[in-house]
C-alpha cells in the first residue's frame, strides 16, 4: 500500500464555521473549480480517510478555506488536530496588509499544528471572476513585503498562491527572506496552455528553482484542467503542459512537520 503525507487536504464543516460559497454559489470560485455543486457541506477527518483507504495516509498538511472568520477556523481545526490520531499541520490564511497582523501572527503561534501562513495572490487580468487578491501589484509592494518578513519572528513558512503570468514577480520576495521556506501552490498555476505559454511558464519556474528556499506543491490539478481531467488526458495522451520540470523543484511536504519529511 502506498503511504503518502498528503500536502493540501481541506476539512470543513459549515455548522462550525462560514464559508459563503459553499452556502451560495460563488461565480469566483467557480471560475477556478468549475461546478462545485456536489461539495459536501461537512467534510471531516474519517471522510477523508475513507476516500483515501487505498493508500497508507502517515499524516496531511490542512489548508484554510476561505472562512468568514479564519481566526476561528484555525482554532478549530488545531481541535480537529488534537482529537484525531492522524498527524496534522496547518497553512492558515494571513492579509500581509492587515494593520493587526502581528496580533493574528501571534495568535496562530498559539497553535502547535499552524507551520505555514498563505494569502490569495491570484490576478487574472484577462478575466475580473478570477482576481483574488486587493491589487495585482502586490508582490512589488514595499509594504506588503515587509508584512511578510514578519512570520520570521514566528517560524512560520510562506505559501505562495498565484497564477503563472505573476511568477516573474516572485523571484525578488524570496531571495529577500532567504531563511523564509516558501511553496509556490497549484505548480505555479499556468492559465495559457498552448505550447507558447507552456514555455514561458518552464521559463519562470526554471528562474524560481534557483532559489534554495522554495519548492512546488503539486495539487488542484482540476484547477488546470477541469473536473474531468483525468478522462480527458487519458483520451488526448499525456500533455506536455502537465509535466514541471524545474531542476530543483521538490513536493510541498516540507511543509509538514514529518521525521520522514524534514
Amino acid at each position: 500500500m502506498l503511504r503518502i503525507f498528503d500536502a493540501h487536504v481541506h476539512l470543513f464543516d459549515c455548522k462550525a464555521n462560514t464559508y459563503a460559497f459553499l452556502e451560495n454559489e460563488d461565480r469566483s470560485f467557480k471560475a477556478i473549480a468549475g461546478d462545485y455543486s456536489a461539495l459536501p457541506r461537512r467534510y471531516l477527518t474519517d471522510d477523508y480517510l475513507n476516500d483515501s483507504a487505498s493508500c497508507e495516509v502517515e499524516g496531511i498538511v490542512w489548508y484554510e478555506f476561505l472562512s468568514a472568520n479564519p481566526v476561528r477556523e484555525a482554532r478549530w481545526a488545531q481541535h480537529l488536530a488534537d482529537t484525531s490520531h492522524l498527524r496534522q499541520s496547518m497553512v492558515v490564511l494571513v492579509d500581509f496588509l492587515d494593520p493587526a497582523l502581528e496580533e493574528r501572527l501571534a495568535v496562530y503561534a498559539t497553535l502547535p499544528d499552524v507551520v505555514a501562513v498563505r494569502e490569495h495572490l491570484g490576478w487574472d487580468a484577462g478575466n475580473p471572476l478570477r482576481r483574488f487578491a486587493k491589487r495585482p501589484d502586490l508582490l512589488t509592494d514595499p509594504e506588503w513585503r515587509k508584512g511578510l518578513g514578519a512570520i520570521r519572528g514566528h517560524g512560520f513558512k510562506c505559501v505562495i498562491e498565484l497564477f503563472a503570468p505573476q511568477l516573474s514577480d516572485l523571484p525578488d520576495v524570496t531571495r529577500l527572506y532567504p531563511d523564509v521556506g516558501f511553496t509556490l501552490a497549484v505548480m505555479g498555476w499556468p492559465l495559457d496552455l498552448s505550447p507558447s505559454g507552456y514555455m514561458q511558464w518552464r521559463h519562470d519556474l526554471a528562474v524560481l528553482s534557483c532559489c534554495e528556499n522554495v519548492c512546488i506543491e503539486i495539487a488542484a490539478i482540476e484547477c488546470l484542467f477541469g473536473m474531468d481531467w483525468r478522462r480527458r488526458m487519458s483520451r488526448s495522451g499525456s500533455s506536455r503542459s502537465s509535466t514541471c520540470s524545474a531542476p530543483r523543484a521538490a513536493c510541498s511536504a516540507v511543509t509538514c512537520r514529518s521525521p520522514a519529511y524534514p
